[in-house]
């Protein structure tokens, strides 16, 4: 065999990049109550800031291709999920409590898109339903493991109006990875809720072993819950890897007439909520449109525009009245200890028209415009009356649909800018009378969230306010080789930051050997041309309130470009024989062999001639996750985590050339954010990628095979090379490369 000895490190990262505006969405199941809660019709609506064409789809859980198509700014994309009835949106009540696998939705796009779910509920038809409901995903900023839960609190006051049967509180998970273990517990309920379909009718509820995909909704019916209607409220629920939680009820309310409505909305995780919030009153009653803030932990003190209210603990709720504590339609409650909060907000003065949003958390790194809220008087072709509400700093800037917020034509009404009280950097602002699609713009922080009405239907949530870490476009100028450096440091690759003006200022940063990171002097401009292999990220600077708030973008491994030994024009990777001796490389050596990983920590080389290389390879496995093979095939997964990683070393006795293949056979949840690099050690190897079959537009790792010829080419310094996600290699490499 002609190559020396070396060692494989085999490196798969995982990282998460925090926007509501993504590249992928996962929408759990919601569920509803029956009569005049029953679903109709439900839409999904994309949409993008991009002027250019992006391409998506839209996959049932399951992995089943419901649509594929394009979008942009000017066509935002409506999805019909159906006409009536449930469907992979809304789950029958009666099937709840147990583990889905072909209800919710994957949706992924090529570049950053939004993602929002309407429908219309309770009548015989879209158009004359009497309930509505919206949800808006927050993304991969919804990926967390710790959630708690916000409902209606559907009193039923002293006539017992709200004790009906189609009155259903509800929460719903979905997976990201396979593997999950979910575990749900309420510190606040005592006593024991009867749970619709067949799950547990106590908590905790322990050990749901959910797969990518699948789901799992708890749903009561408040008439079966009359005393403790409000059961559902506060629930924890955790997981060992990153899920998506929707939360809601449908039908319910947070008043005590007996009208009633759906409020529903997908949340964030504990990591991503805060202290402090400020809310706009909406255009209904102050008997609804109430503030529900959910404490995580004990000793939690709450206080709204100023003045202390309450102090609770971990799991526990308090309900903030709308009637007594909107000043000139706003409100700011802080804490001493991070919160989830919901806000229930009308279209009109009647209870029947009211929704519940999720809200986010003051943050100064929640920059960036909202481009675009599509057909925001619409659900279908049922329309409805639109509006806006706005937080900002002072003196920001405002533009709605290219016109300043002062200067709107004829027919939009602008309320504000309007102080807050206790918090008087910050204004306020309520816009009604919209139509069409919504682009909303601030020179500062910006807090936009949405609303629609007709007769006594409402939605409608949030679309902006959750802080993004800086984003990374790849953009290669010679792409047969890939992403490289080579030996003279000369670069194909540009790095650039895609928001760059969510920051004050940017810093381009390299990973030490340690593991540390080092600023790049000079390098603090939003484009980066990387002239050294190793592993990059910048550093996007905030300054806030005097302080500097840092945030982090997701790891680059940049590697060397593969060289020509022989200087016969093929790189070596693909040379059949690499001394150009006229011999070719399989004949110079003992022959072709599979590696069986059956023993992952002493594989064995099996060669066609049915010889066996014994004892030709040790392996070693360490970080978070695990490592199976089997003959021909390894499988490794990392925990999650922005720095976790799982390395499995080998160490060569023989000389080899190793061939190293994509298994086709084996579906792949391959996320944006996650890489892995094989590098060759003392004697170095190369590495280039080559698919076995050209694709006509991009590459899709998980549906294609990719083989990795690798050989050892004596460079003086290891070699990496990164197999990042469908929406990293996108419209980044040409047809027939990688």
């Amino acid at each position: 065999m002609k190559n020396k000895i070396i060692t494989l490190l085999f490196i798969l990262f995982s990282s998460l990049a925090f926007s509501q505006l993504s590249k992928v969405h996962y929408i759990p199941p919601i569920t509803s109550g029956i009569s005049n809660a029953i679903p109709n019709d439900q839409y999904i609506y994309i949409s993008t800031p991009s002027n250019e064409l992006v391409n998506f789809s839209i996959k049932r859980a399951d992995g089943v291709e419901l649509a594929s198509d394009q979008v942009s700014n000017t066509q935002p994309y409506p999805y019909i999920v159906t006409t009536n009835g449930y469907s992979e949106f809304v789950q029958d009540a009666t099937t709840t409590g147990q583990i889905n696998s072909d209800k919710g939705f994957i949706i992924e796009a090529d570049s950053p898109i939004y993602v929002s779910l309407r429908l219309n509920a309770g009548g015989s038809s879209g158009s004359n339903a009497p309930q509505a409901g919206a949800l808006v995903s927050k993304g991969e900023n919804a990926f967390g493991t710790l959630f708690r839960v916000g409902t209606y609190t559907s009193f039923p006051g002293n006539s017992g109006a709200n004790n009906q049967s189609n009155y259903l509180s509800f929460f719903s998970f979905m997976a990201t990875e396979d593997n999950t273990t979910v575990n749900l517990s309420n510190e606040r309920v005592t006593s024991n809720l009867e749970f619709e379909g067949s799950g547990s009718g106590t908590f905790p509820i322990n050990n749901l072993i959910l797969n990518r995909g699948q789901s799992y909704v708890v749903s009561i019916r408040i008439d079966k819950n009359t005393a403790i209607s409000d059961g559902l409220i506060g629930t924890l629920i955790s997981s060992d890897k990153p899920i998506v939680v929707n939360t809601g009820s449908s039908n319910g309310s947070f008043s005590e007439g007996g009208s009633r409505d759906y409020g529903i909305d997908q949340i964030v995780g504990a990591d991503k909520v805060g202290k402090e919030y400020i809310f706009v009153k909406g255009s209904g009653s102050n008997a609804f449109e109430n503030v529900l803030i959910v404490a995580n932990e004990d000793e939690t003190e709450i206080s709204v525009n100023g003045s202390v209210q309450d102090v609770i603990d971990a799991g526990s709720y308090y309900l903030i009245e709308g009637l007594n504590n909107y000043i000139n339609d706003n409100m700011y409650v802080n804490t001493n200890k991070d919160v989830f909060v919901y806000q229930g907000i009308g279209g009109t003065a009647n209870e029947a028209n009211q929704g519940m949003f999720f809200v986010p958390p003051l943050n100064c790194g929640s920059r960036g415009d909202v481009d675009n809220i599509p057909n925001i008087d619409k659900i279908g072709e049922k329309p409805f009356t639109g509006g806006i509400t706005i937080v900002t700093k002072e003196n920001s800037e405002i533009i709605i649909n290219g016109d300043e917020i002062s200067s709107q034509p004829a027919g939009i009404n602008v309320t504000g800018p309007t102080s807050v009280t206790a918090k008087n950097s910050y204004v306020t602002y309520k816009v009604t009378g919209l139509t069409g699609n919504i682009s909303v713009s601030s020179s500062n922080e910006l807090y936009v969230s949405y609303f629609n009405s007709n007769g006594v239907a409402a939605s409608g949530s949030f679309f902006s306010g959750f802080a993004s870490n800086p984003s990374l476009d790849l953009n290669l100028s010679a792409t047969k080789l890939g992403s490289c450096i080579s030996e003279a440091g000369t670069s194909n690759i540009e790095l650039n930051v895609s928001n760059n003006g969510n920051f004050d200022s940017v810093q381009w940063e390299k990973k030490n050997a340690d593991n540390t990171w080092s600023s790049i002097t000079g390098q603090t401009n939003s484009q980066f041309t990387p002239t050294q292999i190793g592993t990059y990220r910048v550093k996007g600077i905030i300054a806030c309130d005097g302080e500097t708030v840092e945030y982090y973008s997701s790891e680059i491994p940049i590697s060397q470009c593969p060289d020509d030994f022989d200087g016969d024009g093929i790189i070596n990777n693909l040379d059949l024989d690499q001394d150009n001796d006229g011999i070719l490389n399989s004949v110079e050596s003992r022959g072709i062999g599979n590696i069986d990983f059956s023993n992952t920590a002493s594989p064995t080389i099996n060669l066609s001639d049915g010889t066996a290389i014994n004892g030709a390879i040790s392996g070693l496995v360490n970080g978070d996750g695990s490592l199976s093979g089997q003959n021909q095939s390894f499988e490794m997964q990392v925990e999650a985590g922005v720095d976790q990683e799982l390395k499995y070393a080998l160490t060569f006795s023989e000389n080899l050339n190793i061939n190293i293949k994509d298994n086709p056979n084996v579906s792949v949840a391959i996320r944006k954010g996650e890489s892995f690099i094989i590098t060759g050690v003392i004697s170095s190897i190369e590495l280039f990628k080559t698919p076995v079959h050209p694709f006509s537009d991009e590459i899709v790792v998980s549906e294609g095979t990719i083989e990795y010829p690798l050989c050892n080419c004596l460079k003086a310094s290891p070699v990496e090379s990164l197999i990042t996600s469908p929406e990293t290699i996108t419209s980044t490499f040409p047809a027939g490369t990688v």
